[in-house]
């Protein structure tokens, strides 16, 4: 029988922002404002555990500078089309 396989992976980016706004839709007299959101680094790590041909995971980002969210987590579910 096959057997699965583990995969780590570790990445280090840029996130740029090109435009954030902030609006209130079907409001006759509301102005929209701009968020104030900076580019920043990021770091995410991974771990894949890939049976067959269906790859599920975890993975978390870490941002090190910049205004976007300082962490985030997710499940990760891939298979080739």
């Amino acid at each position: 029988g096959s057997t699965g396989a583990n995969l780590i992976v570790v990445q280090a980016g840029y996130s740029y922002v090109a435009q954030s706004e902030h609006s209130i839709s079907e409001c006759v007299d509301c102005a929209s404002f701009d968020i104030e959101m900076d580019d920043g680094i990021f770091l995410k790590a991974s771990y894949l555990y890939s049976f067959k041909s269906i790859a599920v995971g975890l993975q978390a980002t870490h941002y090190v500078t910049g205004d976007s969210l300082e962490q985030n987590y997710g499940i990760i579910l891939s298979s080739p089309y």
